[in-house]
């Protein structure tokens, strides 16, 4: 016999949008109120992934965010649900990272009436606005679906930080009516290249440098085979933060590794004559110090314009993509390839400083690194065996 087809109910229409933009898993708890977002799923081909508590979704779909560069997509359900997973929400975004929340919320006409209704919230969507990037309550199917689009722009032309979509019950399980078309993926805006002129300055100052350095950030991870060709080219040293972790193999000869943290690594960038940072605030969190004193000239790119004069002037800021901005700068380059630093005196300080300054943790570390796989995936909390030790001790390849 066969099975009837789910109903086309609102929380079809939204998970059908967010299927035709590539996104293959959700992470989430199945609740009494959001049943409709789970009910298609299957049929819409979705991996399933049911955690024990939403904190945990929303950090799995954070991690899988992470691996696919594809927004980690969690479903909770309403009230405390919901509010379960704002540690995540709140983590992804400080690091920028996109995330799309869905969740189930008091019907139309219903909010705020203090009538003790199943998890009843004072204002669920102002919570989550409070954290994540943006938090809208839609009144209509077609609004939520608009709203998927928007996420999905967003997470291509800023700063991919989180959203939240909270769907009304009575909107979340009536008929969609929303045309096939409309839930289908919308052209994404090119990744924005930068201002000409600035990626010719910024060239400029590159192609004339006797020393000049990179470091990445998070938001440089996704740009790693062109960030690699421009290091090549310069013959320039690439440190990262933990964020940008693996943005550059960390097997490559002019890889330092995420030791941005160590007065060993931030001399060399603080040396460099042209230090060109990319998709880094250089936060004290990242730093281990309130700030990095670069002596030479900085260029800095970034697709969030607010973060170019953060915590470093640049001589150079380029607003864009990161992958996009570095194939600019590479093409306005000389094709000469300058030759490598020698990089040898400065990886046995940083092992050096990494060994003193936690020696029994550091060898624990090395120890768990010697006997992982090269494939192996690491999931690290705040502890000292993480920060202090496997963050620098672990190569992650490219």
């Amino acid at each position: 016999m066969e099975t009837a087809p789910y109903a086309d109910t609102a929380g079809r229409a939204v998970l059908e949008t967010i299927r035709g933009y590539g996104v293959t898993a959700v992470f989430g708890i199945p609740g009494t109120h959001n049943l409709e977002f789970y009910r298609p799923l299957a049929d819409l081909g979705f991996r399933v992934v049911t955690n024990r508590h939403e904190q945990g979704s929303g950090y799995g779909a954070d991690g899988w965010a992470q691996q696919t560069g594809l927004p980690g997509v969690v479903i909770t359900t309403s009230g405390p649900g919901l509010q379960n997973a704002m540690s995540a929400v709140g983590t992804a975004f400080c690091e920028s990272r996109p995330l799309i929340v869905l969740s189930p919320g008091v019907a139309r006409g219903a909010e705020f009436a203090d009538v003790g209704t199943l998890h009843e919230t004072k204002d669920a969507s102002a919570m989550v606005g409070a954290i994540a990037e943006w938090s809208r309550r839609v009144g209509s199917a077609a609004e939520a679906v608009a709203a998927v689009h928007e996420a999905f722009a967003l997470f291509r032309t800023g700063r991919p930080r989180p959203v939240h979509i909270e769907v009304p019950l009575d909107v979340l399980e009536a008929p969609a009516g929303v045309p096939a078309a409309d839930r289908r993926p919308r052209p994404l805006p090119a990744p924005e290249g930068g201002d000409t002129a600035a990626v010719a300055e910024a060239a400029a100052l590159l192609a004339t440098a006797e020393r000049p350095v990179i470091v990445a950030g998070g938001g440089a991870t996704r740009a790693g085979a062109t960030l690699t060709a421009l290091a090549e080219r310069l013959g320039a040293p690439v440190l990262t933060t933990l964020n940008g972790k693996g943005a550059v193999d960390e097997h490559h000869p002019l890889a330092l590794g995420a030791n941005l943290r160590l007065a060993a690594a931030r001399a060399v960038a603080e040396e460099a004559d042209v230090l060109l940072v990319v998709g880094s605030k250089l936060g004290e969190a990242e730093l281990w110090a309130p700030r990095l004193e670069a002596r030479g000239a900085v260029v800095r790119v970034d697709i969030a314009a607010a973060q170019l004069a953060k915590n470093l002037e640049p001589a150079v800021g380029i607003r864009g993509d990161a992958r996009a901005v570095l194939e600019r700068i590479l093409d306005a380059l000389p094709a000469t390839v300058s030759p490598p630093r020698a990089l040898d005196e400065v990886r046995a300080a940083i092992l050096q400083e990494i060994r003193e300054t936690a020696p029994a943790t550091v060898a624990l570390a090395e120890e768990i690194a010697s006997a992982l796989p090269e494939d192996a995936i690491v999931a690290g909390d705040s502890s000292q065996i993480v920060y202090l030790a496997l963050a620098n001790v672990l190569r992650r390849s490219g």
